[in-house]
């Protein structure tokens, strides 16, 4: 007996396995691997692959309307398919060495699709329990449960085709190995480009179940009986989908209100929604939150802080004639500049907002769609007002916020000209108010003026309201209006008759540092609270 073989005896003697018992436990021998069904098992890798990427981009979709689309949320997206895929890889690879690797990534095609194909029918239900959740644990929650088990799944794929290839002596695992984690990628670039056309131009549910069934579609050629059942399965749901599609939402009753959900659209930066409140009044929501709205009677602002934040620069700059609006919205404030005869352009990221504003809120006037800082760094033109109101979702873009931005609001405004912002937070809330001291520091740090109101039409010890900030390189111009700000006729009297607030120091925003996103964050929070309070959950997730 050979040194060699003498102790490969005694090893099995010391766990106690005869060598028929040793043999027992190997995996079977896997049936000789074609070029059919190498080619198709490459094309499942390639589409398993572009599954991934469909799901994680779909999940914003879905959490979009709940949880806003801020880079938080985002985090949270990439970290569950980031978990779920490592331990879909873990546990594909073990259970592709216990049995044959092609029975195992066929079933794992099939069930990740089945549960691919579900998410948009439990969506709705999972996101209701959740809406009350803060948005990182609201949108932790729903991506663990909602897209968690799919992409588990769709992770065993590849690693269970990489033992399934592989000839049994293990000479060509690297090169198999390359070959279909190399097609898997290339189907996860192709499932990115895919995921961003479909969630743009197609239903949630077609989306989902698309996908679904392109998944299984080889799954076929590998295993007949279990691929011609699931194509069958999903092709009549498919065919369901897009026969009869989903009704519109009927007015849902709340606070004694009735809310009838009257467009969504998709775009490249979110999801915007019009609804409307008992047939009088229209509201813009942009990523779950409300931008703002009209009276459909005579298309004035529903809300007051419209008018406060117009009468901003005219506290600063008598008989304005130009004016720049980075940030639409339903396009109240631009139409009451033009009726003030002020030659007004817009600028608005979002092209879906701005055709949502022309079809539903009238507004009429010229409109760029594009970034406010990316436009102000290719324009040589002046003006005497720079009006910044603008939110992606609850979150401000920071990149209109920081001190290079406030030096292009400078060099772009004439000698006397005001820039004046709408804020949403607190200058008495100390979890709030560090957000304000920094925009004001910030804006200190360029220019002479920067003065802070909030606004006056707040309840009475609400420290949550819209705070407006005047920047100019000249003091608010006298005589102050006299009077009370409650006798006041309108919004943006009450605030010409109120005086600036003090706001303490705070850190310097620039483009190097600027963490305004979680600064923000409880304000984001209550904004959210304050929205689902007179808006029906239905109308936001519809």
């Amino acid at each position: 007996m050979s040194r060699l073989q003498g102790r490969k005896e005694r090893s099995s003697r010391e766990r106690g396995l005869t060598s028929k018992e040793e043999v027992a436990r190997k995996p079977e021998k896997a049936p000789a691997v074609t070029a059919l069904v190498k080619g198709t098992a490459l094309v499942l890798a390639f589409l398993s692959g572009g599954a991934v990427m469909v799901v994680e981009l779909g999940a914003a979709r879905v959490l979009t309307p709940a949880f806003g689309g801020s880079i938080s949320v985002w985090a949270v997206i990439i970290a569950v398919t980031m978990l779920a895929l490592s331990v879909g890889y873990a546990v594909g690879g073990r259970w592709a060495d216990r049995n044959n690797g092609i029975d195992v990534a066929v079933r794992a095609a099939v069930v990740g699709s089945a549960l691919c194909a579900a998410i948009p029918f439990v969506r709705r239900p999972l996101l209701s329990w959740t809406l009350e959740w803060s948005s990182t644990y609201g949108a932790l929650t729903v991506s663990l449960v909602l897209i968690g088990p799919a992409l588990f799944f769709f992770g065993q794929v590849s690693p269970a085709l990489i033992r399934g290839l592989a000839r049994n002596d293990g000479l060509e695992v690297g090169t198999t190995a390359g070959r279909v984690y190399a097609i898997s990628t290339l189907g996860s670039l192709l499932g990115t480009l895919a995921g961003a056309w479909m969630f743009l131009y197609l239903p949630l549910k077609a989306g989902f179940v698309g996908t679904a069934l392109a998944v299984i579609l080889p799954v076929p050629v590998l295993r007949k009986r279990t691929g011609g059942i699931a194509v069958a399965s999903l092709t009549a749901l498919l065919g369901y989908i897009l026969v009869f599609p989903e009704a519109g939402l009927a007015a849902v009753p709340m606070n004694g209100n009735l809310y009838q959900l009257v467009a969504v659209r998709q775009s490249h930066y979110g999801e915007v929604r019009v609804v409307e409140q008992d047939g009088r009044f229209r509201y813009l929501l942009a990523n779950g939150i409300t931008q703002g709205g009209i009276n459909i009677s005579n298309g004035r602002s529903v809300f007051g802080y419209t008018d406060a934040l117009l009468g901003v620069p005219y506290m600063y700059k008598r008989g304005p004639t130009t004016a720049l609006l980075i940030g639409l919205g339903p396009g109240i404030v631009a139409r009451s500049l033009e009726q003030l005869n002020v030659d007004t352009d817009v600028v608005e990221l979002d092209e879906e907002v701005i055709r949502t504003a022309r079809e539903l809120f009238r507004f009429k006037g010229k409109a760029v769609a594009a970034d406010g800082r990316r436009f102000l760094q290719t324009t040589d033109k002046r003006w005497d007002l720079i009006v910044v109101d603008v939110y992606v979702g609850a979150v401000p873009p920071w990149q209109l916020f920081t001190k290079e931005a406030f030096e292009l609001y400078r060099a772009h405004l004439v000698p006397g000209g005001v820039v004046a912002l709408n804020l949403m937070g607190s200058h008495s809330d100390p979890e709030q108010r560090p957000a304000l001291e920094a925009v004001v520091s910030t804006a200190r740090s360029v220019f002479p003026v920067a003065d802070v109101y909030p606004y006056p039409g707040a309840d009475e010890g609400e420290s949550f309201r819209n705070i407006f900030l005047a920047a100019s390189d000249h003091a608010r111009l006298e005589p102050l209006h006299p009077g009370k700000p409650e006798e006041a006729g309108n919004m943006a009297e009450a605030l010409a008759r109120t005086l600036p607030v003090s706001v303490g120091p705070g850190r310097i925003l620039t483009d190097a540092s600027s963490p305004l996103a979680p600064m923000v964050s409880r304000t984001a929070e209550h904004l959210r609270r304050v929205i689902h309070s007179y808006l029906p959950s239905q109308v936001l997730l519809y």
